[in-house]
């Protein structure tokens, strides 16, 4: 090769010195590129690089089947690296450098003789009319590498590459009129899309940039799918442009008209208009949701799954705590839907518990969401508990718990008389001397954590009242377990769109003891358990300077001491009136407890 040549035009480089294949680089120049090379771009043996005048570059590579990407340089010695180092950095140096300036000056001075100058371009002018007749078609007529227009681009190209950037928007701007009149649109926009880009890297007349950019754009667009990448391609170029200079809103309206009939291709390109909605000043949250969502149903429709979700999932944080439920539940119902088509039943009912409630949606709409819930609860095989479970909703502020404190044995209103009214009957009863009766001294006897509570006998039912009301659906109602200590009711109940009922549940203890009634549990459907606790306001137990009373705390009422049943004396006064200012009074119960230490009043 020297010989035919000439020695200073050949180098051999010898690569894959390494005998074991074991040596290991931080740092490999081509390491980022690998992807897009397949492994016989390793095996080639001779390469013949043309520059103007052949300059042949012989390789000499060690195959190895072993050779992978992940293995990629093991073979390569430290000078293995530095001597492809060097010959790429003379190559450009002083080779292909050299060889581009001296083909800008000599096509240079080829345009300035025969394009260049008043009376050339009158020349050109009038050679080129009349073609406006000529038809519209995508490329336009066809023009050799050897004709004045060619060799103008090539001018232009050479000096951006080098950037000389004033010799290069000249030299585009000079063909774009030969192009526009030629009716060569791709050329044309072409032309147009570079001198976009040379204004831009001369920082210069940012709005003759903008304009050039999209006039190349919508060129390509009129030329139609034929030159989608085109496009593509000059409207990222635009974008990035934006970016630079911080114009994030509009590089978004960029990416969403880049987006085509490819599916897939649009999906890509509304997700990154929604990063720029957010990224911008101030962020635009509404649209960085609705692009999100726009991405993922094309995600959606060409079936990445797993692309749709995750756009999906990011929307989820614009939308929570917000009031556009419409778009919440459309969300969440959708990422459960595609959870399930995935297999990840868990997950997907996560996402579809949030969309049970939603009471603003038609009545067609909640079937739908009801029906896909437990479709998909019951392809897990197992029975779900939910805290809250919103079907059916509860009205807690409806709760009324009825217990036998042994107050009276009269009828159940009597229970609701105003302690005030008791103490008014007692101190008619006692006499003024008396500072105390014998069941203020009873009572001092009940341990204080125990003072709030209520009293009932083992053996007696308690009973709550709840009101669940929603859309119609088939439950069962309880209070908690069963076990040997309580016996608990199940009430089976259904309910209609829009219906209330109240449902009474009970629970007889069966030991003494600390019962509390802490809430309710139900079934949806045979496949679904509802929890909801009794939540209530804890008391605060730190007294002011004022040393004022702690309130009387709403756990209190779900809270009671179990007690044996006892004997009781009861006696009857015909003479007293049937009827009293403070009611019914016409069995009076005198109840003596003398074994517990619990009396009850």
């Amino acid at each position: 090769m020297r010989s035919t040549f000439g020695p200073n035009d050949c180098q051999l480089l010898c690569i894959n010195s390494s005998q074991d294949g074991q040596t290991r680089h931080k740092d490999i120049p081509w390491a980022t590129f690998v992807n897009y090379l397949t492994l016989k771009d390793y095996y080639l043996s001779v390469t013949y690089l043309f520059i103007g005048k052949c300059l042949g570059i012989l390789c000499w590579f060690k195959r190895s089947d072993a050779l992978a990407t992940e293995h990629l340089g093991r073979f390569l010695k430290l000078d293995d690296l530095n001597e492809i180092k060097n010959l790429m950095q003379e190559l450009s140096s002083k080779h292909i450098i050299p060889y581009m300036e001296q083909k800008i000056r000599l096509l240079n001075q080829q345009v300035s003789s025969t394009r260049k100058g008043f009376r050339n371009q009158f020349k050109n002018l009038w050679w080129r009319k009349g073609k406006e007749d000529a038809l519209d078609t995508t490329n336009g007529p066809v023009y050799t590498f050897s004709s004045i227009e060619s060799q103008v681009r090539v001018l232009g190209d050479y000096a951006f590459m080098l950037r000389d950037y004033e010799l290069a928007v000249s030299s585009y701007r000079l063909i774009s009129t030969d192009y526009k009149l030629d009716k060569a649109w791709k050329r044309y926009a072409g032309v147009q899309e570079m001198i976009g880009l040379t204004y831009f890297m001369l920082d210069q007349s940012r709005k003759e940039a903008e304009y050039c950019m999209e006039n190349a754009f919508n060129t390509y667009l009129k030329l139609g799918s034929a030159v989608q990448q085109n496009a593509t391609r000059c409207g990222l170029w635009w974008i990035e442009m934006l970016k630079t200079r911080n114009q994030i809103k509009e590089a978004a309206t960029v990416y969403f008209r880049i987006c085509g009939e490819d599916l897939l291709h649009s999906a890509v390109m509304l997700e990154q208009a929604s990063f720029c909605y957010l990224l911008s000043k101030p962020p635009m949250l509404h649209k960085y949701g609705f692009h999100l969502v726009l991405s993922g149903d094309h995600y959606k429709k060409c079936d990445q799954i797993k692309h749709a979700i995750r756009t999906y999932r990011n929307a989820v944080s614009v939308y929570r705590g917000t009031t556009w439920n419409l778009i919440k539940d459309r969300v969440h119902f959708h990422i459960g839907q595609w959870y399930a088509a995935l297999g990840m039943y868990d997950v997907a009912v996560t996402h579809m518990l949030e969309i049970l409630a939603s009471s603003h949606q038609s009545k067609t709409s909640q079937e739908l969401f009801l029906r896909d819930f437990l479709h998909i609860v019951q392809k897990t095989g197992k029975t779900f508990e939910v805290l809250k479970l919103q079907l059916p909703v509860i009205n807690i502020s409806s709760l009324k718990v009825i217990f036998e404190d042994h107050r009276t044995y009269a009828s159940p209103a009597a229970a609701s008389i105003k302690e005030g009214v008791w103490r008014s009957l007692e101190e008619d009863m006692i006499p003024s001397s008396a500072k105390s009766n014998w069941l203020d001294v009873q009572s001092k006897l009940i341990p204080r954590k125990y003072k709030e509570s209520n009293i009932c006998v083992a053996g007696e039912a308690n009973s709550s009242n709840v009101e669940p009301q929603n859309d119609e659906y088939k439950t069962s109602t309880s209070t908690g377990d069963i076990n040997s200590s309580l016996v608990l009711s199940e009430v089976d109940f259904t309910l209609e769109g829009g219906e209330t009922i109240l449902v009474q549940l009970t629970v007889t203890p069966r030991v003494e003891g600390i019962l509390t009634i802490v809430g309710v549990k139900w079934k949806l459907s045979s496949s679904v358990v509802g929890l909801h606790n009794f939540e209530s306001n804890s008391v605060n137990k730190r007294i002011a300077k004022g040393r004022r009373k702690p309130k009387h705390s709403p756990s209190a009422d779900l809270k009671f001491i179990v007690i044996k049943s006892l004997p009781r004396l009861q006696g009857f006064i015909p003479s007293l009136p049937e009827k009293t200012y403070a009611g019914d009074l016409r069995h009076l119960v005198l109840e003596l407890n003398n074994q517990s230490k619990f009396p009850v009043k």
